[in-house]
């Protein structure tokens, strides 16, 4: 297992993470690097975004983690928009150039269609993403199922990867207190073990490739997205150390992306709870 801060300013931007064993954790703050929060991506954005990756690589608070902490916020949603489209396709230009593992991106929200529409429209719009790019993993993070959110159960994910001919670029990024909030009670074996069961068996648990760690401010089954800090949820202590010994997850890289004890997002105790959490603190 590798704990990582997440270093991503997540706007209407999609979470650019780095290259785990070659760039241990190095992400990008998309906002300064030149994505507005309006989706809009400056000419400069790919320069701006190396050179913060770059700088991230030399500053390192604790062996192992990376040395600055980033916010939590709205992803971009993947619909038919070109503003919404250009801009993740401007993001894994830049992953692709400077050498980042891939981008994290939030299904979206139906806004009322039919789920087989939503499903054709999020599908359309990520085939366009993924014309424009060579070998950048896109990743789609799970959704805790507010609203008419997409991707709350991973049948839903494993509908848009159908639709796409499974291409080997599309990835999933599990998030805890999503899962969590949809349902999936991971404070027993037997919820973790059915979470890792539907995702091999409508994702394809080869496509799995990251985690984000949060635990959950509101219950079981709630279907409100709210992240609390490692431990200090719902969650609790033991639903961490039960992932984080399970023979699937325990394998995966793990970002925290908690709200942090100051309030200003993913600091260096969450990393080190969940460390200890793992036996390795």
């Amino acid at each position: 297992m590798r704990v990582r801060r997440s270093l991503a300013f997540e706007t209407q931007n999609p979470d650019v993470f780095g290259r785990t064993r070659i760039y241990r954790g190095r992400a990008v703050d998309v906002r300064r690097a030149g994505a507005s929060a309006r989706g809009r991506v400056h000419a400069d954005f790919p320069q701006r975004a190396a050179a913060l990756a770059g700088a991230a690589s030399h500053r390192r608070a604790d062996p192992g983690v990376p040395p600055t902490r980033g916010r939590n916020g709205h992803r971009s949603q993947l619909r038919p928009r070109h503003g919404s489209i250009d801009n993740l396709s401007a993001c894994v230009a830049c992953a692709e150039r400077i050498g980042l593992a891939g981008v994290v991106v939030h299904v979206g929200s139906g806004r009322g269609q039919p789920i087989d529409e939503a499903e054709v429209q999020v599908s359309s719009a990520l085939e366009q993403v993924l014309s424009r790019s060579n070998d950048c993993p896109v990743l789609l993070e799970n959704s805790a199922g507010s609203g008419d959110t997409l991707g709350s159960r991973f049948q839903q994910i494993g509908a848009v990867f159908d639709r796409l001919g499974r291409d080997a670029r599309l990835g999933l990024c599990l998030d805890t207190a999503h899962t969590f909030a949809s349902g999936y009670d991971l404070r027993a074996d037997d919820g973790i073990q059915q979470a890792v069961d539907e995702i091999d068996s409508h994702v394809g648990i080869e496509r799995l490739k990251l985690i984000h760690a949060n635990d959950s401010k509101v219950g079981l089954g709630s279907a409100v997205d709210r992240h609390e800090n490692i431990g200090h949820g719902f969650l609790g202590d033991e639903a961490f150390r039960r992932m984080l010994a399970h023979h699937v997850l325990k394998g995966m890289p793990w970002v925290v992306e908690a709200p942090g004890y100051d309030g200003k997002g993913p600091d260096l105790q969450n990393v080190r709870d969940l460390k200890r959490l793992a036996g390795r603190g």
